[in-house]
């Protein structure tokens, strides 16, 4: 089995920090990518919920938050977390929930016991998705959803990879916030 048993990651303590929501905004495959203006929004939305975010990335990756979310990182709502994978995972266990696009990350947040939404584009959710995860795909705006790693947007004129652009950073946003509670965090996406 990939995961820890049931029984290790529940008796695992995790020393969260209330209000922090932890966020991976970063793939290499365009049609996973989510848009900036949509995690400045939910970057702003939450802090409207009095929540502050925690954006996951590479050193190499700091400059290009500053570049694509300016005024937002670093701000008094927002740190980043960049380092090793031994540094993610220990940042990833003090999130109260983590929000991404990379099934890496919505693995290692299931085996470290922490909630996560996973914005889900091209992918069959069922095969991306660890178990408990909360999962968000608009797979109805695109006839030929899923196409995993092959797009085929452009080919049948749809140029916005609707399945993951179209999620609103309020769908995210109440994900994250229903995941803050450990009964609905049992409910699978």
């Amino acid at each position: 089995m990939l995961f820890r048993s049931e029984a290790r990651r529940r008796d695992a303590p995790r020393p969260t920090k209330a209000g922090l929501i932890g966020i991976h905004p970063f793939t290499t495959m365009d049609h996973k990518r989510w848009t900036w203006e949509s995690w400045g929004a939910l970057v702003r939305a939450m802090a409207a919920q009095g929540l502050r975010a925690r954006f996951f990335c590479t050193p190499g990756e700091v400059d290009i938050l500053r570049r694509e979310l300016p005024g937002l990182v670093p701000s008094e709502h927002v740190e980043t977390h960049a380092g090793t994978l031994a540094d993610f995972a220990a940042g990833l266990r003090e999130v109260e929930v983590v929000a991404g696009l990379d099934s890496f990350v919505m693995h290692m947040a299931y085996d470290l016991g922490t909630p996560a939404v996973l914005i889900n584009g091209s992918f069959d959710p069922r095969l991306a998705a660890p178990p408990g995860t909360r999962v968000l795909s608009n797979a109805a705006a695109c006839p030929r959803h899923p196409c995993h790693q092959f797009p085929v947007c452009r080919k049948v004129g749809m140029s916005d990879f609707a399945c993951i652009r179209r999620i609103s950073p309020e769908q995210v946003l109440a994900e994250i916030l229903a995941a803050r509670s450990p009964a609905e965090h049992a409910v699978a996406g």
